[in-house]
Parts: C-alpha cells; structure tokens; sequence
C-alpha cells in the first residue's frame, strides 16, 4: 500500500524553494514510503493517474510538453534518491519499483526530451538549452543511482548534482 502522507513531502519542499535550500539538504525530512511514492509519481508509474503529480511531475511534464522544464522535479527525484541512498548501496534486493522509476525516468526524459528522434525534438518544442539542461538531469540522476547500486557513498553518489549547483 502506498503512503498516505505525502502530502508533508510537498511542504517540504516548497519551504526549500522559499528559502532556496536544496531538496537534498530535506531528504531526512523524508520516509521511504514517501520517497517511493514520489518516485512512482515522477515516473508516471504510480497508480492513481488522476494525482496532480502524475501530470507535472518529471516524465509528466513532458507529455504534453508545456514549454517549460520543471526543475523542483529534478531536486525532488534527487532528494528520494538521497532519502533511498541505504537501500540502494545494500547488498540485499533493492524493491522494484524503486529500480524501475529511476530508470523509467532516465530512459523515458531521454528518449522523449534528448534523443535526436525523440517526440519533443522532432517536433521542435524543446529548445536547444532545454535538451541540454534536460540530459545534464538525467546524467546527474542515471549516475547517481548507479554510483549507489555500486556500494559508493551517497557523497559520491551526488557529486555530478552538486557540481551542477554549483557547490563543492
């Protein structure tokens, strides 16, 4: 069953945007039952379709696409990441659906958003700076979860993201 307070999640990090801290900075905010279920949301596999998150998460916004890229989408996803860093180092089975959002994410944003054939580049609705903000995400996500399936730190892990906000 799914969490059933998610709701908290989202006041989490609007009180990151308001004070400009990094979703990641709040991943202790957040369970495990939320960070999957945010996970589910952002990669359009969560059950309830009719969620307000399914249309705007981080596969949501780009189908259809409304011009604009999403980036608390891009903090959130981290920040799950973050919040699962444990289970994905362990050697135990990692859940399922955890391994499959992460990577429902990475395939989906680039065959839709980067790939050169992909639905939003062929149809020109996505800029040039779009696409590369868009792959830089993607490769940020992609190695971070790789980087933890691998047994690394969650340092490590986040090292590419904290690159790409500018931090050390």
């Amino acid at each position: 069953m799914l969490a059933t307070n998610l709701p908290e999640a989202y006041d989490i990090f609007a009180v990151a945007q308001r004070t400009r801290s990094s979703a990641t900075a709040l991943l202790f905010e957040m369970d495990r039952d939320q960070a999957i279920e945010l996970l589910l949301l952002h990669s359009c596999a969560h059950p309830d379709f009719n969620h307000p998150k399914w249309e705007s998460g981080f596969i949501g916004m780009l189908r259809p696409f409304g011009g604009e890229l999403i980036e608390d989408n891009y903090h959130e996803v981290v920040a799950c990441i973050g919040c699962l860093a444990g289970e994905l180092q362990s050697e135990a089975p990692v859940d399922k659906r955890i391994v499959s959002s992460l990577w429902g994410i990475c395939h989906t944003a680039r065959a839709w958003g980067v790939e050169e054939d992909g639905m939003l580049r062929r149809n020109r609705l996505i800029s040039d700076e779009q696409v590369r903000t868009l792959d830089e995400w993607v490769d940020a996500i992609s190695y971070a979860t790789t980087t933890l399936l691998d047994g690394e730190d969650l340092d490590s892990a986040l090292a590419q993201y904290r690159q790409q906000q500018g931090a050390s």
